[in-house]
């Protein structure tokens, strides 16, 4: 049994032992770890605190394979946010200032005589429209600072008021542009008919007389001699018209961001809103537990020597600009792939697990951590027991930390996959909402449009039936994907037909919003499918669905009776509460009788559930086979009889002794018969109870840390 590497507190930190730590192997999402083998002891002086230790020897730096233009940050990602205000700053300020100048230079004079003439009209019409833009610019400089700043604002007042409406900034800094277009538009409209459509004072407004046909005319006969109402020249009716149809086109715009939005919250609160919270514990509880095997064994120690390497601890210092969220960036950085996951797991069991003990309890976190923080270390080890078994092995301690490695790679993804998804959905919604308006406005202005308006109708209905396949998925591929949301990237699921029996499991890979992408469990292989065509299927998510029950069906012969089934439920009973299989099972058995056929047989129903769901079938395959194992040893030894008897026609029957085949059994199964009783003890004991098998002697994983100089760590392999 491999032993924890920490001293107990009466022990010393002056006789840390040696191993030869060995190379972590990956295995589909499994990880074989040998048994660390005892190297020549030798006696080394306390562990200075320092990393002068003479004892110290820091691991090659960089380390094979690091590649230093990876992690390094460039200029642009450092100074690229600086760059881009900066940038902004001088548009905002260089197109004021150019808007200015004009206004400045137009603005009118105290040379005007009290009848205009065309070049003074001309000057005060150019006067206004650089004031307008002039107006409109600012309009849009105040509320970009506006979108840009409100968002953190409406934070800090959250924070204050109402702490859990604070996380809805995230919401408000998605619809700045839609906040930026909508303001513009309506400050650009309002100022346009202050300055321009609406100004009495303007002579442009002035009205035409009737007859009049030069515009000098105008200009000068009816400056202030017109009683009537003035009237609008052709184009401040088209740049009006135009202005309102921009305007309605940001208030478009804002409506179909702001869906987009509620989907976008909707579907990420729906898929990862409990994963997430989750995930942010156990990286919470392992970046603390981290840190206490640091203070322990300080990074790059003979005794972690290739995990530190494996994690990065060993090249951190390169990465002073993190600072104190160090430890956080390397968990991280561990939890990226499989690999660095189990080493980083292995560094903390090892490093935490006290000397001849092969499970970490409560209570050994709260003694590295310190007792004042008791509250925190129970927090950090509810977090990464996730079968709330109260203590963890070596093999669970790596298999949850590269599950939660599995899952974290799994949201990410899928929130790039939904976010593609609602991009093109945004986009092809954007060109919609373009293409209408534009057709509108080209059907008031343009005249030939409006005789070509029935030919278009026409044509788009012909159209329809040559891209109706095609509009018809995309419909139903989006209401598929983010509404009725059947499953997210990694989930495992049963896809069936309506009215099938039949499934097909699978684990998802890629979603687009046409089509999904699944991984078979069977064979491997990758399998695509319209998300039109799964909207008509019948899916079961294995992956949301908690711990599972299997059920295992068994015909045995007619007159088997009830004491016998009591019996088959005791021994499987006893065989889940088992120490060594508390892990795997839940405690509750059921045995039923399901069905009679034809009066010769009945089929009986073995139902037991395990610890955790099939998302991992690899795990699945090893328990349930563990659990069939056993109820095919408790069958042999009731024993239980099959359809016909015992005696009955046909029979079958092995031609090995029994002395050999006690032999073979205890060499290979899952489940070895214990071999702490006598002969006679045994037979005793099989007499009374019926069933040769009183005890479970399971494989388990223990700490490297040495309490003896005797001490020999056997071998461990899980996986």
């Amino acid at each position: 049994m491999a032993t924890g590497r920490r001293r107990s507190s009466n022990g010393s930190q002056d006789s840390l032992p040696m191993y030869k730590t060995q190379n972590l192997g990956l295995a589909g999402d499994y990880i074989n770890v040998e048994a660390p083998v005892m190297n020549d002891i030798k006696q080394e002086p306390e562990y200075a605190s320092t990393r002068a230790s003479s004892h110290y020897h820091p691991p090659p730096y960089p380390p094979p394979g690091f590649n230093s233009t990876e992690e390094t940050p460039s200029a642009w990602q450092r100074h690229g946010g600086k760059i881009k205000a900066v940038f902004g700053l001088a548009l905002m300020i260089g197109v004021g200032v150019g808007l200015g100048v004009p206004i400045i230079k137009l603005r009118p004079g105290e040379d005007w005589t009290e009848e205009e003439t065309p070049d003074q009209s001309q000057q005060q019409l150019d006067y206004h429209l650089y004031l307008w833009l002039f107006i409109s610019w600012a309009n849009l400089v105040f509320w970009v600072f506006i979108a840009m700043i409100f968002p953190y604002v409406f934070k800090f007042m959250a924070s204050f008021l109402n702490p859990g409406q604070a996380k809805y900034w995230h919401i408000l800094r998605m619809l700045r542009s839609g906040i930026v277009f909508v303001g513009g538009s309506i400050g650009c409209y309002v100022a346009f008919c202050i300055l321009i459509m609406n100004n009495e004072d303007l002579i442009m407004n002035a009205k035409k007389e009737k007859g009049d046909t030069e515009v000098e005319k105008l200009l000068i006969k009816l400056l202030t001699k017109s009683t009537t109402v003035p009237s609008k020249m052709p184009w401040q009716r088209i740049a009006n018209d135009l202005l309102t149809t921009l305007m309605l086109w940001a208030v478009c715009f804002f409506t179909e961001k702001l869906l987009i939005t509620f989907i976008a919250v909707h579907y990420h609160y729906r898929a990862g809103g409990k994963r997430i919270e989750a995930q942010k514990k156990m990286r919470k509880a392992l970046t603390t537990l981290y840190d206490a095997s640091l203070e322990l064994f300080e990074q790059g120690h003979e005794q972690f020597m290739d995990e530190d390497q494996l994690v990065g601890a060993s090249f951190s210092q390169k990465l002073h600009f993190f600072k104190g969220k160090k430890s956080m960036y390397i968990v991280d950085k561990a939890l990226e792939d499989p690999r660095t996951s189990a080493a980083l797991a292995k560094r903390i069991w090892l490093s935490l697990v006290p000397e001849g003990r092969d499970v970490l309890t409560t209570d050994d976190v709260v003694e590295v951590i310190k007792s004042n923080r008791r509250q925190e270390a129970e927090e950090c080890f509810a977090a990464i027991d996730v079968n709330h078994n109260g203590d963890l092995t070596l093999n669970e301690m790596v298999l949850t930390v590269m599950e939660m490695g599995r899952s974290r790679r799994a949201i990410y993804q899928g929130m790039q996959d939904i976010d593609r998804a609602l991009q093109t959905l945004n986009w092809i919604l954007l060109i919609v909402l373009t293409g209408v308006m534009g057709f509108f406005i080209l059907l008031r202005y343009v005249k030939s449009m409006k005789g070509l308006k029935d030919a278009l109708g026409i044509s788009l209905i012909g159209l329809s039936f040559g891209f109706g396949r095609g509009i018809f998925e995309f419909l139903s591929g989006s209401i598929f994907i983010f509404l009725k949301h059947a499953y997210d990237v990694g989930d495992r699921i049963e896809v069936y037909n309506v009215a099938s029996t039949t499934r097909t499991s699978v684990v998802v890979e890629r979603i687009s919003i046409l089509y999904t992408v699944f991984r078979r469990i069977d064979n491997g292989k990758e399998l695509q499918m319209g998300n039109d065509r799964l909207a008509m299927k019948r899916i079961e998510n294995v992956t949301r669905s908690g711990v599972n029950r299997e059920e295992i069906s068994i015909f045995v012969d007619f007159n088997t009776t009830f004491q016998d089934l009591e019996a088959l439920k005791w021994e499987l009973t006893r065989f889940v509460r088992a120490k060594e299989n508390t892990r795997d099972y839940q405690p509750n058995i059921e045995v039923r009788l399901n069905s009679i056929f034809e009066m010769n047989k009945l089929e009986l129903v073995v139902s037991f559930t395990h610890k955790s769901n099939w998302a991992n079938e690899e795990l699945r395959a090893a328990r349930s086979s563990k659990f069939k194992c056993a109820l095919l040893s408790v069958i042999r030894n009731m024993p239980l009889a099959k359809p016909g008897g015992l005696g009955g026609n046909p029979a079958f029957t092995d031609g090995f002794e029994k002395e050999k085949e006690d032999v073979a059994y205890n060499s290979f199964t899952l489940v070895p018969i214990a071999t702490d009783l006598s002969t006679e003890e045994r037979n005793a004991e099989k007499a009374a109870t019926g069933a040769e098998i009183n005890s479970w002697v399971g494989y388990g994983a223990t700490g490297l840390r040495r309490r003896n100089d005797n001490f020999n760590a056997a071998g461990v392999l899980y996986g």
